[in-house]
């Protein structure tokens, strides 16, 4: 896949410029449970953040995902992504599997 690769800042407010620079008049969607993320978390329109993220971290972000970050945390965000957005895009299998696993 030959996707490009952006090095944004690390500063809170800075990275949250870029995103919406980089997609304005859309709906933004934040996953993040690093240091650095909280602001994007705060401002996104839906956003998630894993069960043991930092403190601060967990305190802005929208939803707090029922796993820890790398036990298939993207999986259940992914899933609830597409439930907000009524996309289905997984099977129902896949998505009991995921929440029972």
């Amino acid at each position: 896949m030959e996707m490009p690769l952006f090095l944004v800042s690390n500063e809170p407010k800075e990275r949250w410029e870029w995103v919406k620079q980089k997609f304005p008049h859309q709906t933004i969607v934040f996953a993040g449970d690093g240091i650095n993320d909280w602001y994007c978390l705060r401002e996104a329109d839906l956003s998630y953040t894993v069960k043991d993220a930092l403190p601060h971290t967990k305190a802005n972000a929208k939803t707090i995902i029922n796993r820890r970050g790398g036990d298939r945390a993207i999986a259940e965000a992914c899933i609830r992504i597409d439930w907000v957005f009524k996309l289905n895009c997984f099977d129902e299998e896949l998505i009991e599997w995921i929440f029972k696993n």
